[in-house]
């Protein structure tokens, strides 16, 4: 099974054993151009702090359970913009408290079994597509590390050298 965070936070807080298939993941646009419309985007923003909220309660709870958790997502939220994912990463250690290596295994390892890929992707071994960052830093230890781009020394795509300041 796996969970999306944003799926997550779907999760009643009171049923933290709810199963996990029947997650939604809800999006809402809302422009706030008279006063109903207002209504609606002020209703939205304490959606969104209550589904931020359940978040940091049941995404530990979902890790602990062993559910295979992923990130990233194709629209990103006002905080965190699409394709930020060390952002991202740096949020689910810094502010719900998930350890960094289980964050890294749903970066990676979660993610190519979520794609069916996990043969080829995903983690680090003879035959496997070889897609690495090499960081100046230790992201089990300070998962920010992974935010600056001075810190990337070098990258590794599809088997080739991209960037090589090592």
């Amino acid at each position: 099974l796996f969970a999306v965070a944003a799926c997550v936070a779907a999760l009643p807080a009171a049923q933290p054993q709810a199963d996990a298939r029947s997650l939604t993941a809800k999006a809402m646009v809302t422009i706030p151009t008279d006063e109903h419309a207002f209504a609606e985007y002020a209703e939205a923003v304490r959606t969104a702090h209550e589904d931020y909220e359940n978040m940091t309660k049941m995404l530990p709870v979902a890790n602990a359970a062993g559910i295979n958790i992923t990130v990233g997502d194709d629209y990103g939220v006002a905080s965190i913009p699409h394709g930020d994912y060390a952002a991202e990463l740096e949020l689910y250690v810094e502010h719900v408290g998930i350890a960094p290596l289980d964050v890294l295994r749903w970066a990676t390892k979660n993610g190519a079994k979520l794609m069916q890929e996990g043969a080829d992707l995903g983690t680090i071994g003879i035959g496997k597509i070889a897609d690495m960052l090499v960081v100046e830093g230790n992201p089990a230890a300070d998962i920010s590390c992974l935010k600056n781009k001075d810190l990337i020394r070098a990258i590794i795509l599809d088997g080739e050298l991209i960037k090589n300041t090592l």
